[in-house]
């Protein structure tokens, strides 16, 4: 495990071990490719160079030596393959705020396996200014002890010693350049009046100062004191000083004068070392640590309590030498001892690993191991079960991924962000909504992403979300990619985790439904209709104009009422059974009576549909009070024209026969008289209107639904059989030429000699008005359950303004007024048509012939 590795484990107990070890050691551990680049730093580095890991990592240390140094430092590391042994070497090297320090390195080559190359080079570190300094001071001190006062004075001056005497009568104290310095006062200052030394003593140190010099003054005891100034920025400084008393002849003590000395680095190492021993001590105590004392030959030689009760021996087996910590060890989990071990000698500590021991009740259990040098023979480990740890990470782990599976299965989209707006996950459908993926987002700032949504409603309303504390939920559109969203944000102390989806669709069916509503409102308000909407009390809840002006009352009153408050007394039973029955079958159409509130009857056709929501039922009514009265009255009319038809025929008929038969009697009787040709335009006339009544009274019978029908089943190629023959022979009569082409299957409920007057109409009309001469075809064929009898002609066709007048009675167009005929043959086929539940249908372009169809329900198909 490397040490960014580490850094990122979840441990936190880990992490606290991690750091304690760090904080309790000075020394720098680093490796270095053979060109001397740094491929790995410890943390310590912070605390002796100012640099980061990651900032040295990568660089040559050769880059950080003070120039003076570089040279014998370089000509040493290009001897270093020749030595075997570790090599240590001083020099001084650069911190990160540009000041330099001496470092004493150690360092070691370390072979290739079962090669003599050199991979790499290991080196521990430590800052040995403060030995500098003193073996200078040492140096120098030995050295004034021959030479003159003026060196002396030198000497005092180099190593930033400051002198002082202070004059008991006045307060005044005389201060050297240095001292001055090391008081923060300016170098100049040679004079410091009393109020002002006082006042540069931290307030807690003024008590042992003035302690000090009264034993001095009183006894000559020797002024021997460490003691804190304030400096004009604010930080402390600590002195030690050493001084003696200047006294008259009477023995009066006249003047303090003495020297002093910046110790404040000192005092700061020592204030290290004691936390660091105080955390040494904590740790070695604390009862969730195991800490063993142990050598690299497999014995445990200490441990504390927490140790024992991990593993499960007592202290008397720990006497004993029973544990061995390399017999703990399962084998599988040997390689990291002995990797453990091998960087242990190395370099004095161990890089946190984990590993399994074995109780001495045969369980495992698993641990974090850290371990260190205490001196030649003898490391301290410490260790933190992580078992449960474990067992939580695996089980946290599980969670997680069916986390992320519920997350990235969700229909909604999803993401989260860090207290720096940082993505630090998101699904699918946030890919797909956002139009990202989540390899360009994660780690990347929400804002920077998405620098047009800076400022706007979700900018807002994301930040409230996470200076409030509490969710939001909201809809906005967001015009970068042209879409709705609903949000849903919940604030955490990681950061914000968003819900949202897209609702463009919903809001535009939404906008849709709106737009329809009014729409809707617009129609029910102006439509004619009465359109009445009741609950299931049968209680009127929404009511249209036009069914206020149907029933004669305000809407106001109209809501809330029912059906029967407005049918007559007599019906009002009968209402409410309709009711019940429309609620069985939901849907009922018809014609009612209906009482207005002036008493006025009127008759209503309704159509209700029930349910057409939860609950509510709708009813369409139309006042036909009007229509039926005219319908009545058009009845009346029919039925007195065919009376009327039916009367006039019956009397035309008699005069007509005998007419026709005295005219064929006379023809009889005088052939060749001079009155032959008069007789046979008789005969032709009365003949031709007796057809003419017969029609006529057929179609007067047809508007009174009277028609004589004789209708019984006959099978369809029994039919065409009998349409082919007698089509034919009119064809002929019409000096024209007959094509059939008859097909279909099945049977017809008709009336068989109708159906033959409509077919032969058909043909007759296609020999009058077709190419004379010109041939017409007959076919016929199933489609749809239907047979379909069509007659075609080659002749000039109708043209498109006629069509749609050639079934009315009596008409006649341009080219067929110039043939006899009376204008019926087309109606008297068309009712026919429609009373067998039928149709007659014409195609036709000028130029190109006319096709006229007749179609008729199949009762079956075979």
């Amino acid at each position: 495990m490397t040490p960014q590795s580490y850094g990122r484990q979840p441990s936190h107990e880990g992490e606290e071990l991690y750091r304690l070890l760090t904080e309790t050691s000075t020394d720098m551990i680093s490796r270095h490719t053979s060109e001397g680049v740094y491929t790995y730093v410890s943390p310590a580095c912070r605390s002796l160079l100012g640099y980061e890991p990651e900032e040295l990592v990568g660089h040559s240390a050769y880059e950080f030596f003070h120039p003076d140094d570089l040279e014998h430092s370089s000509t040493t590391h290009s001897l270093m393959p020749h030595h075997h042994d570790p090599n240590t070497v001083s020099y001084r090297i650069r911190r990160k705020d540009g000041s330099y320090i001496w470092f004493e390195t150690s360092s070691r080559r370390v072979r290739g396996p079962g090669t003599d190359e050199y991979i790499e080079t290991i080196a521990v570190s430590r800052d040995i200014t403060d030995r500098k300094r003193v073996d200078v001071e040492l140096r120098e001190s030995q050295e004034a002890l021959g030479k003159s006062e003026q060196f002396h004075r030198f000497a005092v001056e180099a190593g930033r010693i400051g002198t002082w005497d202070l004059d008991l009568r006045t307060e005044e104290c005389l201060v050297s350049p240095e001292m001055a310095e090391l008081m923060g006062f300016s170098r100049d200052q040679a004079t410091v009046p009393g109020p002002q030394w006082r006042e540069s003593i931290i307030p807690e140190d003024r008590t042992l100062m003035a302690s000090a010099l009264a034993a001095s003054i009183e006894n000559d005891t020797p002024f021997d004191l460490e003691f804190r100034i304030a400096l004009k920025d604010g930080r402390e400084r600590w002195l030690y000083s050493r001084a003696g008393v200047t006294r008259d002849a009477s023995g009066k003590a006249l003047r303090v004068h003495g020297a002093s000395i910046d110790v404040t680095e000192r005092k700061r190492a020592e204030e290290n070392l004691r936390e660091s021993e105080g955390r040494l001590r904590r740790a070695i105590e604390i009862e969730t640590v195991g800490v063993i004392f142990f050598t690299t030959d497999g014995r445990i030689t200490d441990a504390n309590d927490a140790f024992l009760l991990m593993s499960g021996y007592s202290r008397e087996e720990l006497a004993e030498g029973l544990l061995q910590w390399d017999e703990m060890t399962p084998p599988e989990w040997m390689p990291q001892s002995v990797k453990a071990i091998e960087e242990f000698r190395l370099t004095g500590r161990t890089i946190p690993y984990e590993k399994e021991y074995v109780r001495k009740d045969g369980s495992r259990w698993r641990a974090l191991f850290a371990a260190t040098r205490l001196d030649e023979e003898e490391g301290v480990e410490f260790i933190i079960d992580i078992t449960e740890r474990k067992r939580a990470e695996e089980a946290l782990q599980e969670a997680s991924e069916r986390i992320t599976n519920v997350l990235e299965r969700i229909t909604d989209a999803f993401f989260a962000v860090d207290s720096r707006w940082r993505f630090t996950y998101l699904n699918r459908q946030a890919e797909r909504i956002l139009q990202r993926r989540r390899e360009e987002l994660l780690g990347q700032s929400l804002w920077q992403e998405f620098p047009d949504a800076v400022g706007s409603r979700f900018y807002e309303k994301y930040h409230e979300a996470v200076e409030s504390g509490t969710s939001v939920h909201f809809e906005e559109f967001y015009e970068a990619l042209n879409h709705w969203v609903e949000v849903h944000a919940y604030p955490s102390g990681e950061g914000l985790t968003v819900y949202f989806r897209d609702v463009t669709e919903r809001k535009r069916a939404r906008e849709a439904l709106h737009e329809s509503e009014q729409r809707l409102r617009a129609v029910f308000d102006s439509t004619l209709d009465a359109i009445l909407i009741a609950n299931d009390d049968r209680e009127y809840t929404e009511v249209n104009p036009a069914a206020c002006r149907l029933l004669g009352v305000a809407r106001k009153d109209l809501l809330g009422s029912r059906l029967e408050d407005f049918v007559p007394e007599a019906e009002k039973e009968t209402a409410r059974e309709g009711w019940r029955e429309f609620l069985e079958k939901g849907r009922m159409e018809g014609e009612f009576r209906l009482r207005r509130t002036d008493g006025a009857i009127r008759i209503a056709e309704f159509r209700a549909k029930a349910d057409f929501l939860p609950g509510r039922h709708l009813s369409v009514l139309r006042d036909i009070t009007e229509r039926k009265r005219a319908d009545e009255a058009i009845a009346e009319v029919l039925r007195a024209r065919t009376e009327f038809m039916a009367n006039v025929s019956h009397e035309l008929r008699t005069p007509l026969t005998v007419i026709r038969g005295n005219a064929e009697v006379g023809l009889e009787l005088g052939r060749e008289c001079v009155h032959e040709e008069i007789l046979e335009e008789i005969v032709r006339e009365s003949g031709s209107m007796s057809r003419m009544v017969e029609d006529l009274l057929f179609l007067a019978r047809s508007d009174s639904d009277s028609i004589p029908l004789d209708k019984q089943m006959v099978s369809v190629a029994w039919l065409l059989a009998k349409l082919a023959q007698r089509a034919g022979a009119l064809a002929r009569k019409r000096g024209t030429s007959l094509q059939t082409t008859l097909s279909g299957e099945g049977r017809l409920r008709c009336d068989a000699q109708s159906i033959e007057q409509a077919v032969l109409v058909l043909v007759d009309n296609a020999a009058k008005y077709g190419m004379p001469g010109g041939p017409i075809t007959l076919s016929s064929s199933n489609h749809q359950r239907e047979l379909v009898i069509e007659v075609t002609d080659r002749g000039p066709g109708i043209p498109p303004e006629e069509l749609p007048q050639i079934f009315e009675r009596f008409y006649r167009g341009e080219k067929s007024s110039r043939e006899p005929g009376s204008g019926l043959g087309l109606a008297i086929a068309k009712s026919i048509a429609e009373a067998h539940d039928g149709s007659v249908e014409t195609e036709s372009r000028p130029g190109e012939g006319t096709r006229m169809s007749l179609r008729l329900p199949l009762v079956n198909s075979l």
